[in-house]
């Protein structure tokens, strides 16, 4: 047989051997690297929401499109391990406000108005079985609290 009717039988049966197992094995794997299929109701994004005055809230939309999950996540964890871990630790409290001044930053930047808005909002949403989203507010951090 040719040598390249070979190499190309050889490749298919690997490909094949790798999407029958479903596991990773570099270099056939498939994009993104090492990741994993998911059950959709262990899938939870953190996301960050802004508090009008009427009540209403708008997600917080950054030309970083990722960076308002990774802050919402980073929030949620802060607001865990306060309440389990030390419920008067300052250094969690700090941490919170010093993520919350870099979103405030990064809004003036973008142009948003934030003189509209009274609080971040930090929700959780997953999906319901029905397929549509499902939030709960996990907590309301009021912008008074962080220097100007």
């Amino acid at each position: 047989m040719n040598f390249y009717v070979i190499f190309f039988l050889v490749i298919c049966a690997v490909l094949l051997w790798v999407t029958i197992r479903k596991k990773e094995a570099y270099p056939f794997s498939y994009y993104p690297m090492y990741s994993s299929g998911h059950k959709i109701e262990n899938v939870c994004v953190y996301r960050i929401a802004l508090k009008k005055q009427d009540g209403s809230m708008a997600w917080w939309e950054s030309e970083f499109y990722r960076y308002p999950e990774y802050v919402g996540r980073k929030l949620k964890q802060l607001s865990v391990a306060h309440k389990q871990i030390n419920p008067n630790g300052i250094f969690l409290e700090l941490e919170k406000r010093k993520l919350l001044i870099m979103v405030m930053r990064i809004m003036e930047k973008e142009g948003a108005e934030i003189s509209s808005y009274y609080a971040f909002c930090i929700v959780e949403r997953k999906v319901a079985p029905n397929l549509h989203p499902m939030d709960r507010l996990v907590e309301t951090i009021a912008f008074n609290i962080l220097p100007e």
